[in-house]
């Protein structure tokens, strides 16, 4: 009678030991499934062009959990709208919304801004300056890959989409940036860290706003066309499988001129 007696007690201690040392942290449902301790969406916001789709991406602790089933709900359906069938976000219309997550298990909380961009194309008409850049792209210090689209704008305008080139070997991207009027004087550079430096991404109506905090007296209005005399040329790269985009601090005037040659091409760098 003693030996099973001994093997329980033995058991036992072996257990609470386990459990102490954290290697069990996670509480069992009345029905024996292991209830969810965390969730996290994978992104606090994602960036996602109109008409595109992004699988909702979820994170649960423990990873042996039995149940992820969640709820999903969008702030705006007519900017985001969620199939919940496939757990995917669907981009329907320009603009920012709130996406909400509820974990069936638990009923954890999470959510994620969704900022939905109009896809980057330039205007069909034509404009009637062009400045030109020769140059040579890179994030992160490499060559950017074919996920990744680069774009010049005026603004919250897209004025320039990348296009790859290649001439007796020499691999460059070719920006074609238009407007309707040149600008006047020389506008500074951003400093490399711009986004650490106060600058904010804030929701708009319908559009990208940036809100870095400097007052826009300097700038003088156009001739009823709605340019800016002094116009500042900004490159953006959005990453299509990771759903961010991301800006070029160095910003250039429109001068109608052309930066950088096949020999000395023009650095953009993310």
């Amino acid at each position: 009678m003693r030996k099973p007696i001994y093997k329980f007690i033995i058991l036992l201690a072996v257990s609470l030991q386990v459990v102490s040392c954290g290697l069990l942290d996670w509480d069992l449902d009345s029905d024996g499934s292991i209830i969810v301790s965390s969730m996290r969406i994978k992104y606090d916001t994602v960036y996602v062009m109109i008409g595109d789709t992004v699988p909702l991406q979820m994170s649960f602790q423990p990873d042996t959990v039995n149940l992820k089933d969640i709820f999903i709900q969008s702030s705006d359906p007519g900017i985001v709208w969620v199939d919940t069938v496939r757990n995917r976000l669907e981009a329907v219309g320009t603009g920012w919304a709130m996406v909400r997550v509820e974990s069936v298990s638990a009923r954890l909380k999470d959510s994620c801004a969704v900022y939905v961009m109009p896809n980057w194309k330039v205007r069909e008409e034509g404009y009637l300056y062009e400045t030109v850049f020769y140059a040579h792209v890179t994030k992160d210090g490499y060559p950017v890959a074919s996920n990744l689209l680069v774009a010049a704008f005026v603004g919250n305008e897209c004025r320039g989409v990348a296009m790859p080139q290649s001439f007796h070997g020499v691999s460059y991207t070719l920006f074609r940036v238009g407007s309707d009027v040149l600008s006047q004087g020389t506008v500074p550079d951003l400093p490399p860290d711009d986004e650490d430096e106060g600058e904010t991404v804030t929701p708009g109506e319908n559009e990208y706003v940036i809100d870095d905090g400097e007052d826009d007296k300097d700038f003088e209005e156009g001739d009823g066309s709605g340019e800016l005399l002094r116009q500042q040329i900004e490159f953006r790269c959005y990453d299509r499988n990771n759903y961010q985009m991301y800006r070029c601090p160095v910003r250039v005037p429109f001068d109608g001129e052309t930066h950088g040659n096949l020999s000395n091409l023009y650095e953009i760098k993310f």
